[in-house]
């Protein structure tokens, strides 16, 4: 029996449910399941060896990245954590994708350098590489984004900022924990999470990364979510980044209207520890 004390937060999807005034205000809608991931439950050693392999093959080669049994030890260390939580263990019905991010400083005002030098080369990379004949299409700015991308304070994104810069990281990334859910609900209910998880909203840095490791279920074909990176401002703060996924391509480009929800597009979270 569950306790009466205890406040869910997800539902048995997996994605947080609103508060009713989330709901009058059109900024969370009920998600459209055409539109899904088919992830794999992923907790044994061997089946993160694929997902490691794919950050050492797409990801800069300077990176340092941790051994397999430290990224697995890391990764379930957090699904444990999450699963212990009444609160938050719902959360683990939907998609949970590890993730690792190589350890090195990235500053806060040059997060569109990043992005264009070493993250979106890798995304392009492992896309084209999985999907043969499919192309990755770049549409902001001419194809560059250097200079224009920052975060919002909200989004917690400074904590994966500061933990990186003393080392690398291992994540565990919810990407439909916020599905049908607006960019501006999305940001507005960090504050309500807790905030002894160190919860992360996504960013176009973390969904870069969710791409290389994972892209044959975050780009599968037309029928999975858009990937709203939502903790992003781009140009201005009426703008955001987005990762589309087609059936003959995969599109990184902006999107405004930040109070819209659709119905096929999600926010993920990342927990670091």
């Amino acid at each position: 029996m569950s306790d009466p004390a205890v406040v869910e937060l997800f539902d048995a999807q997996g994605v947080r449910l609103p508060s009713d005034d989330d709901v009058l205000r059109n900024r969370v809608v009920k998600p459209d399941w055409n539109f899904h991931f088919d992830a794999p439950r992923l907790e044994k050693i061997d089946q993160l060896e694929p997902v490691l392999s794919r950050y050492q093959r797409f990801l800069p080669k300077d990176t340092k990245l941790p051994d397999l049994q430290e990224f697995f030890a890391r990764f379930m260390a957090l699904v444990e954590i999450i699963r212990a939580r009444p609160d938050m263990s719902e959360i683990l019905h939907g998609p949970c994708l590890p993730l690792a991010f190589a350890a090195g400083e990235i500053k806060a005002d040059q997060l569109g350098d990043y992005l264009e030098s070493r993250m979106l080369p890798g995304v392009k990379a492992a896309y084209e590489q999985q999907f043969a004949g499919r192309n990755f299409r770049h549409y902001c700015s001419g194809g560059d984004v250097t200079g224009q991308v920052k975060s919002v304070l909200k989004s917690n994104f400074k904590l994966l900022l500061e933990n990186l810069a003393e080392g690398w990281v291992v994540g565990a990334y919810f990407p439909l924990a916020l599905f049908g859910w607006s960019v501006m609900a999305s940001r507005k209910q960090m504050s309500t999470l807790p905030q002894d998880l160190h919860l992360v909203l996504s960013d176009a840095i973390i969904n870069a990364h969710a791409i290389m490791g994972h892209s044959d279920v975050l780009c599968r074909d037309f029928h999975v979510p858009g990937m709203d990176c939502s903790a992003n401002i781009y140009q201005s703060p009426e703008s955001t980044l987005v990762f589309e996924a087609y059936n003959n391509g995969l599109g990184f480009s902006d999107a405004g209207n930040l109070a819209h929800a659709c119905d096929s597009w999600s926010s993920g979270l990342l927990m670091i520890s």
